[in-house]
C-alpha cells in the first residue's frame, strides 16, 4: 500500500506535468489570404475569441497571419481554410516543444544576474535597475509611477545629465506579457546608453525614460503559469475571462469601433470596460501628462514582438484624412532607422502607418502618444522574428535583436539632436 507521503508526491508531479503540457499538440498555422473574402474569413475567426492570432489578421491581401490552435480546434480551422481555398501550412507543429526547450534553458541558466543571453523576471530587472542608480547617481534615477492591478511597482528609469528643456525620449516594453524579447531589448539599450563612452553626446543632449515592464502582472504570469498570456490580470465584471489588453485601453480613440479592439473580455484584444480602466495604462497617461509642463516630450517608442515592423501612427484608422499630417516625415525617418538596423545583421523590416501595414487597433499607447501625449516622433517596433519562433524567440537571438534595434533607435535620437 502506498504511503500518504508517496501519494502526495505523485499528485505534485502530476500537477507539474499537467501544467507543462498545457500547449501539448498545439500548432501554429500560417494562412495567406489572396482575396478580400479570405481577409473577411480570418477576421471572423478572430472575432470569435476562440483562436489565438499570434500575428494578424492583417488588412493586406497576401500578408500571412499566424494562428495558434489546440488539437481539438485544428480540424475545424483547417477545414475552414480548405473550404475557402486559402493557402496554409503548419508553421510550428508543437508549441509545447518550443516551450519545454525554453523552460529547460531557464532552469539551467537563471543566475539572478542581468545578462542578454537569457530572459529575466521582474525582480532581477528591477534589482539591476537599482544597481544602475547606485553606480551612477549623477546620471541615473528611478521613479515608481504607480502600481499594477496586483500591486506590483511600475518603474521608470531616467538617464539625464541635468539641464532643462532637453528633448525627452520615452521607451517602453512588455505591455503585452508574452513578448519577452521587448524588455530584453529595452534593458540592453538602457545599459549601453549608460556605459558606452561613444554615447556621451546622446546622454548630454537628451533625457531618456525607460519603462521596461508596463504590464508586470502579465509578464510574471508568463513565467509562473501561462507562457502565452498576453493581457493584464484584472477581472472583468460579469465574465469568467481574465484580463484586458492594456494596449487597447488608452483614451485616444478608445473603442471607436470593434475592428481595432473588442468589447468581449474573452478575446486577446479586449479593450476594458472604460478607457484607463487598467492601472497600467492609467498610470502611464498620468505620469507623462503630469510632466507635460516641465518635460519636453519628443520621442516615444513602444517595443513589441513579433513581425519585424517599424510602424508610425495611427492604428485606429487607415483613412488618409485621419492619419497624422506629418506621416510622410515619420516614415522617412523610420526608413533611415531601419536602414541602420538592417546594416547590423541584415534583418529586414517594413515601415509605414500601423493601420496600413498591420491591422486596425484603437486605444493603443502609440496612438495616444501621438494624439494626446504631445510626442512628435512616435513608433511601435515589432521585433524579431517573422514567425519561425514567434513569441518564443530563442535567447541566442536576444543580443543580435538588441544590437540592431539600438542602432535604429540611435538614428532617431541623433536626428532629434539636429533639430
Amino acid at each position: 500500500m502506498s504511503s500518504p507521503k508517496f501519494l502526495l508526491i505523485l499528485v505534485a508531479l502530476s500537477a507539474v506535468a499537467a501544467s507543462s503540457a498545457k500547449y501539448s499538440g498545439y500548432v501554429v498555422i500560417r494562412a495567406t489570404p489572396t482575396s478580400q473574402q479570405h481577409l473577411a474569413i480570418l477576421r471572423q475567426l478572430d472575432t470569435t475569441g476562440l483562436y489565438d492570432f499570434w500575428a494578424g489578421p492583417f488588412k493586406i491581401v497576401g500578408q500571412s497571419c499566424d494562428i495558434m490552435v489546440s488539437p481539438k480546434q485544428k480540424g475545424d480551422v483547417v477545414a475552414t481554410l480548405k473550404a475557402a481555398r486559402m493557402s496554409h501550412f503548419v508553421m510550428i507543429d508543437d508549441v509545447e516543444i518550443l516551450l519545454q526547450d525554453e523552460r529547460n534553458r531557464l532552469d539551467a541558466k537563471q543566475s539572478g544576474n542581468m545578462t542578454w543571453t537569457e530572459y529575466h523576471r521582474m525582480d532581477t530587472i528591477y534589482a539591476w535597475m537599482d544597481g544602475l542608480v547606485a553606480a551612477n547617481p549623477n546620471l541615473v534615477s528611478i521613479e515608481t509611477y504607480g502600481s499594477s492591478n496586483q500591486g506590483k511597482p511600475l518603474k521608470v528609469l531616467k538617464v539625464s545629465t541635468g539641464g532643462s528643456n532637453k528633448p525627452a525620449f520615452w521607451i517602453d516594453s512588455a505591455i503585452h506579457a508574452r513578448e519577452w524579447i521587448s524588455p530584453a531589448v529595452n534593458t540592453y539599450i538602457m545599459n549601453d546608453l549608460i556605459h558606452n563612452i561613444n554615447h556621451a553626446n546622446l546622454r548630454a543632449g537628451i533625457d531618456f525614460y525607460f519603462a521596461p515592464l508596463i504590464n508586470p502582472d502579465g509578464y510574471e504570469y508568463t513565467f509562473t503559469t501561462d507562457r502565452m498570456w498576453r493581457k493584464s490580470r484584472s477581472t472583468n465584471v460579469g465574465s469568467a475571462c481574465i484580463g484586458t489588453d492594456v494596449n487597447r485601453n488608452f483614451g485616444f480613440k478608445w473603442g471607436v469601433d470593434n475592428d481595432g479592439s473588442s468589447p468581449n473580455p474573452c478575446t486577446e484584444t479586449h479593450r476594458g470596460a472604460d478607457a484607463y480602466s487598467e492601472p497600467e495604462a492609467d498610470h502611464v497617461n498620468n505620469y507623462i501628462s503630469g510632466k507635460a509642463n516641465s518635460t519636453n516630450w519628443t520621442a516615444f517608442i513602444t517595443l513589441h514582438s513579433y513581425s519585424q515592423l517599424w510602424m508610425s501612427p495611427y492604428g485606429w484608422s487607415d483613412q488618409a484624412a485621419d492619419l497624422p499630417a506629418d506621416l510622410a516625415e515619420l516614415v522617412a525617418v523610420s526608413n533611415q532607422c531601419v536602414a541602420a538596423l538592417t546594416a547590423v545583421h541584415g534583418t529586414q523590416y517594413q515601415t509605414g502607418a500601423a493601420s496600413q501595414i498591420l491591422y486596425k487597433s484603437n486605444g493603443s499607447s502609440r496612438d495616444w502618444a501621438k494624439g494626446d501625449g504631445g510626442f512628435k516622433w512616435v513608433y511601435t517596433i515589432e521585433l524579431r522574428d517573422t514567425g519561425r519562433y514567434g513569441f518564443v524567440l530563442p535567447p541566442e537571438q536576444i543580443l543580435p535583436t538588441a544590437q540592431e534595434t539600438w542602432a535604429g533607435v540611435q538614428v532617431l535620437a541623433r536626428h532629434i539632436l539636429t533639430k
